[in-house]
């Protein structure tokens, strides 16, 4: 399974960041971006 991040949706609040920090980060401008290629079992529910 791949995660994305939708940047129009995205408002930099950081929840995606809080609930599941292995697979998202927060860039230098503050909004969300995926840091891993495919998620790892037992995250994706």
């Amino acid at each position: 399974m791949k995660a994305t991040v939708d940047d129009g949706r995205c408002r930099g609040h950081g929840v995606c960041t809080t609930i599941c920090p292995e697979v998202f980060a927060l860039n230098d401008d503050g909004y969300a971006e995926v840091i891993v290629d495919e998620v790892p079992d037992g995250l994706a529910d």
